[in-house]
């Protein structure tokens, strides 16, 4: 009985760590490709926001700062799918072995990793407001380099631009009166207009609300994407533990049961 429950456990382990060896295997390939593809990635983002922006450098600017983000998250993801790859395969090949001393190692590993990664998710996740604030502060702080001709300059112009003019159309953060404190020209969008010059007397009359609902809106969907990924990620980690110590517990009973019957 004993062995029919450790060979059950030991296919149900083996199935979900080939799974998660396989997806993980994926993640860092895929990074892999990202970062080996740049050029490749830099036109599919320049042909993706072609509709929104007409001017070619605004373009290539965007498409500069998407690529950024991009690489930002290749190298994550070929670190995470590497590691998650090599302790996969250790886990794999330990319990095709029979290898139970590795398995508890490994299982003590699997253990502190997800006790490490839940505090990390809770303390990060922990308070959606600050979450928005944080990047709603940081879309913000962008505005104080709106107009200048600096490469960080062209790219927050761009990205705000593309903000305010994607509908529903929005001035600054908060109203036009962030541009007025920063002594910079009003974009037209402020005054909701397309052609044109844009001044406080014209804006105060159009009264374009500001973008803080856009942006708040949009972290919002980043919040709840990142949380339901971390949730997925640790529930399948949390699993891979219950399995493994549970075909650690019925290896040890099946050896007992070995030694009981040789001793008869």
């Amino acid at each position: 009985m004993g062995g029919a429950i450790a060979c059950v456990f030991r296919v149900l382990f083996q199935i979900l760590t080939t799974f998660l060896l396989l997806a993980s295997l994926l993640t860092a390939v895929g990074g892999i490709m990202m970062k080996a593809s740049t050029h490749v990635l830099q036109s599919i983002v320049a042909m993706a926001i072609n509709g929104y922006i007409s001017d070619a450098g605004d373009i290539r600017q965007m498409a500069a700062f998407l690529i950024e983000v991009v690489d930002s998250v290749a190298t994550c993801s070929i670190t995470v799918g590497f590691v998650l790859t090599v302790l996969c395969l250790i886990g794999l090949i330990a319990s095709c072995s029979g290898w139970n001393k590795v398995l508890k190692i490994y299982a003590g590993i699997l253990f502190v990793l997800l006790v490490v990664q839940i505090i990390a998710v809770a303390v990060v996740f922990a308070n959606p407001t600050n979450f928005t604030d944080k990047i709603a502060n940081s879309t913000k702080a962008l505005l104080k380099s709106y107009g200048d001709t600096s490469e960080e300059g062209n790219r927050s112009t761009v990205i705000w631009d593309l903000l305010m003019e994607t509908a529903p159309i929005c001035c600054g953060m908060d109203g036009y009166e962030d541009f007025v404190e920063l002594g910079k020209d009003l974009p037209i969008p402020c005054c909701d207009i397309t052609i044109g010059d844009c001044n406080a007397t014209a804006a105060a009359s159009a009264g374009v609300k500001g973008c803080r609902s856009k942006v708040e809106v949009i972290a919002t969907i980043k919040y709840a994407i990142f949380l339901n990924v971390c949730i997925a990620v640790l529930f399948m980690q949390a699993l891979l533990v219950v399995l493994v110590t549970n075909l650690i517990c019925a290896a040890k009973k099946e050896e007992k049961g070995d030694v009981g019957s040789e001793s008869l």
